[in-house]
């Protein structure tokens, strides 16, 4: 629950290391940053990991509006993930 408030543990510190650039940019739907845990159609919180030459870091987080507005939320959860390569999740769909 922690997560979902924007509340994050030690170990998932969001960071831009100096002098890289993402090459490569991976969204994972967790509920608690640890598993992929997530459905998309459900899924609240997304963790965006970035990777280059040297290895991968935290690179953001992207939270599901609490209003969505008149949007349609699968919509809403794909222009989230707008930048991102790869989605990991663990269903999507009926």
């Amino acid at each position: 629950m922690a997560c979902l408030r924007g509340e994050l543990p030690a170990h998932l510190a969001v960071m831009s290391p100096p002098g890289r650039e993402p090459q490569l940019l991976v969204a994972f739907s967790s509920q608690d940053g640890i598993a992929i845990n997530g459905h998309f159609g459900q899924c609240r919180l997304f963790f965006i990991y970035a990777f280059d030459g040297n290895g991968s870091w935290l690179h953001g987080l992207r939270r599901y509006p609490s209003e969505p507005g008149e949007q349609e939320s699968n919509e809403v959860r794909a222009q989230l993930l707008a930048g991102c390569h790869l989605l990991f999740c663990e269903a999507i769909g009926g």
